[in-house]
């Protein structure tokens, strides 16, 4: 599935599908697979960024070098409820909010009170036996009552 939106140049090799995300700011970002690796299925880095400025791209040298530099760009971008905690659900789940459950920030209608993370992408991955990792903010309130909790998957 390629992001509506999404254009790379026919130079890049990238053996991965792209796919859209729900959340502003955030895609699935392709990672070319090394020369000696066997395993057919491709890697996927997900990187979710928000509460950014258009203009935040330009002090990130990284992300220009590595996509923008190289042809890709985003022209389209939908949340279909722009509010961090319903969309970071929609984004692991693939839900609209009302079916997520998420429907705001905080209990009882939302953070990761309110989730089911018994399915999510992370756990799809992992039972495809994907090895994952999850870095930053999950869903809203995540890991303050217990810290030290890994999300499923």
């Amino acid at each position: 599935m390629v992001a509506r939106g999404l254009t790379t140049p026919s130079r890049q090799l990238w053996p991965v599908p792209l796919v859209a995300s729900l959340t502003a700011g955030t895609a699935l970002v392709p990672v070319a697979a090394a020369a000696e690796q066997v395993d057919p299925r491709p890697n996927v880095i997900l990187i979710s960024a928000d509460d950014m400025r258009a203009d935040d791209i330009l002090v990130m040298d990284n992300l220009r070098s590595l996509l923008t530099e190289q042809g890709t760009t985003f022209t389209d971008s939908f949340a279909s409820y722009p509010v961090c905690g319903p969309s970071r659900a929609s984004l692991v789940t693939g839900q609209y909010a009302h079916n997520s459950g998420v429907l705001a920030n905080t209990p009882p209608l939302g953070g990761h009170q309110a989730l089911d993370s018994s399915s999510t992408l992370a756990t799809w991955l992992d039972d495809a036996g994907y090895q994952t990792t999850f870095l930053g903010k999950y869903v809203n309130g995540f890991g303050t009552v217990r810290p030290h909790t890994v999300p499923p998957g």
